[in-house]
């Protein structure tokens, strides 16, 4: 016999449940739809049926056959609002998988509308319609109502309203409502227990909504406890010391700017966008660097206005603009005929004609930007007397801002000083330093410009006391606090004062990234300077550091090893001595010729003077030396009439012109108190 078919609808649903219980979708969803066909299944059994079916289609990412049966359940008028609740909320949640927000919104707005919806669905429909508002763009402020309506109820989890208040701070920063949104923000700090996650991004974001409000000292609060806080992630690590550090840059405050991107770059994992958006920045430093240096080649200056003028446009700050054309202009002014800032000048006309028209703008409402157009124009041409002329109108015309006279004032004064006029200059720099409202970088940057004049002149109390006013504004670039205090450890040494000089020579050794070569200076300095004060060990630890740095030049090191030879001498090293004038022998070039001749002269050891002679002998064949080869017999006739040892004047001697020389070699063959070898070879010298 055989069972009867299942015709009762209840039993046909009890079995699909079981069949989708026992992970059999597709058995289940055709017993649902038996129940759903079957004419005599009441409505809310049909109703539930139709449920079933679409949460089925909709894990197998059936999203039109969802959608389909939830329609059909929410046209049954007997489905109770409780499965018409869950239809409505499931069918919103397939039309955002198919990225249809509006009708997503309609069946939340629906959802929403229903007597008697449990908290828990309200909550959920809420943050998800409020969601979709956003999606949709243009309705922040209905998406705000949802968020405000949600923070308003009672008995929401902590955790759904943090994250309320964290998505309306959002829209109140889009809506330009600082207030609002450090308010919001605040609300997600505070709540206990809060995720390291989302507290670091309310942090950030805080941070970022007191910069827009000019809020600095808020803003830096906030950078501050997220880089102090254990549990923040190193991604939000990594962007908060970005965005200070970028903050900083544009208030001029480089040196606390670069302390941030310097740990930023140390942080494991650096994200590569991050480094993208980095690179100007440091760009704009290595480019300084050679600006700063004294001894950077015109070429090498060139492509560092250049570079450095790419960079600043690409920093997105307010200045850009005018730093970049800045720095174009003073490369037209440039000396210099190399091919190379010949090619970097005629590149740099080009580019400072967009610059030009920032400038252009104004000049129908102020005569006076109109000559600071014309003068950034003439300056980037190279011609510094029209742009002189052009920033002395802007310094004599009344009735503009304190802003564009000091930076008239500025433009004047560098001008001057690279027409040469240095007198005119430090005067202009003085005028700049008695407004009130120049830049707080400008006067810096003023103070040290005279500074260097005071000292070029011979003004040595003055240099110093323009270098201290320098070095009292706290967030100079760091490239610019290190050369301030070398220039004012030369002046301190100038005027006698060894330990201040030591001191400062001592804070520019100690910051990174200064150029080798004013490294080397600055170690030479402080060398001498504690060998003046008998502080032999400090010296030669001093010397022994330029001889081991790598990037001096030689002339530093042969300088660095003549006075440790020195010190070894005096203290009894003979064996050290020996070795650093062979090595200085080594390295000797065409413009150490004086030592050459000394240590051949008067150095106690056969080796060295023996080398040394050979080393001037060497340099005085090479033809490429030219003029400098003049030198030569000075040196010679001085040791082979004062030499104090017998191989070397020997060596003096065959090395001399028997014609030009004639009354010398003749005076040393009849010393009857001179070596026998020597007097023999000035009779042969002679003889030839």
């Amino acid at each position: 016999m055989t069972t009867p078919p299942i015709t009762d609808s209840t039993e046909l649903l009890n079995q699909a449940k079981a069949l989708a219980e026992a992970g059999k979708p597709d058995e289940a969803i055709a017993g649902y739809t038996a129940v759903v066909n079957d004419k005599d299944t009441p409505e809310k059994t049909r109703a539930e049926a139709l449920l079933r079916r679409a949460a089925i289609n909709g894990q197998k990412e059936n999203r039109d056959g969802e959608i389909a049966d939830y329609s059909l359940l929410l046209a049954i008028k007997e489905a109770p609002d409780s499965l018409r609740g869950l239809a409505y909320l499931g069918r919103a949640a397939a039309h955002s998988a198919k990225g249809d927000p509006k009708r997503e919104i309609a069946d939340y707005t629906a959802l929403l509308a229903l007597d008697g919806l449990p908290a828990s669905l309200r909550v959920e429909a809420l943050l998800n319609r409020a969601a979709a508002y956003g999606r949709v763009g243009g309705e922040r402020k209905l998406e705000a109502a949802d968020y405000s309506e949600l923070i308003r109820m009672n008995s929401v989890p902590a955790e759904l309203k943090t994250r309320a208040y964290f998505s309306r701070a959002g829209i109140y920063g889009l809506d330009g409502d600082s207030a609002n949104e450090v308010a919001d923000y605040t609300k997600v700090i505070e709540t206990p227990g809060v995720s390291a996650e989302l507290k670091s991004r309310a942090l950030f974001n805080r941070a970022l909504a007191r910069e827009r409000s000019g809020d600095a000292e808020g803003e830096a609060a906030d950078y501050a406890a997220l880089l102090a806080f254990k549990e923040t992630p190193p991604e939000f690590l990594a962007n908060a010391l970005f965005h200070r550090g970028t903050a900083r840059w544009a208030r001029n405050q480089r040196k606390l700017a670069y302390a941030d991107f310097d740990k930023l770059l140390a942080l494991p994992d650096v994200s590569e966008e991050l480094k993208t958006s980095l690179a100007p920045y440091l760009e704009i430093r290595l480019h300084s660097l050679v600006l700063d240096n004294p001894v950077s080649a015109p070429a090498e200056k060139a492509a560092a206005l250049l570079g450095r003028a790419t960079a600043l446009r690409q920093t997105d700050t307010e200045t850009a603009a005018a730093d970049s054309a800045a720095d174009l202009r003073s490369l037209g002014a440039l000396e210099g005929d190399a091919e190379a800032v010949r090619a970097a000048k005629t590149k740099a006309a080009a580019e400072f004609k967009e610059f030009a028209e920032i400038f252009a703008a104004k000049a129908e409402e102020n005569p006076a930007e109109e000559a600071m157009r014309l003068g950034l124009e003439a300056a980037a041409a190279g011609d510094l007397e029209s742009a002189a002329a052009r920033f002395a109108t802007i310094t004599e015309t009344s009735g503009i801002s304190p802003e564009l006279k000091a930076h008239g004032w500025f433009n004047y004064a560098v001008a001057q000083w690279k027409l040469g006029d240095h007198q005119k200059s430090r005067a202009s720099f003085t005028e700049l330093l008695a407004i009130a409202k120049a830049l707080p970088l400008q006067r810096a940057r003023a103070y040290l410009y005279r500074g260097y004049i005071h000292l070029k002149e011979g003004s040595k109390q003055r240099a110093v006391s323009d270098f201290a006013k320098v070095l009292e504004f706290e967030e100079i670039p760091a490239d610019m606090r290190a050369k301030t205090h070398y220039l004012r450890g030369v002046a301190h040494g100038r005027l006698g004062e060894t330990a201040e000089q030591t001191a400062d020579l001592s804070q520019f050794l100690e910051t990174r990234g200064t150029p080798v070569v004013w490294r080397g200076k600055a170690l030479l300095n402080k060398g001498a300077a504690s060998r003046r004060d008998g502080d032999t060990k400090s010296a030669l630890s001093d010397f022994s550091r330029v001889v081991d740095l790598n990037g001096a030049s030689s002339n530093q090191k042969v300088k660095a090893l003549v006075n440790r030879a020195v010190i070894y001498a005096q203290e009894g090293g003979a064996k050290r001595e020996i070795a650093d004038f062979e090595r200085v022998v080594a390295l000797a070039e065409k413009d150490d010729l004086w030592v050459l001749g000394k240590i051949a002269k008067g150095v106690q050891f056969s080796a060295p003077r023996t080398a040394a002679f050979d080393k001037l002998a060497a340099l005085s064949d090479n033809a490429a030396l030219g003029d400098v080869a003049a030198t030569f017999p000075l040196i010679y006739a001085d040791v082979a009439r004062d030499g104090a040892y017998a191989d070397t004047r020997k060596s003096a001697v065959k090395l001399l012109d028997p014609v030009k020389e004639r009354a010398l070699l003749e005076e040393i063959a009849n010393d009857a108190e001179a070596d026998e070898s020597v007097r023999k070879a000035a009779a042969a010298k002679l003889a030839e």
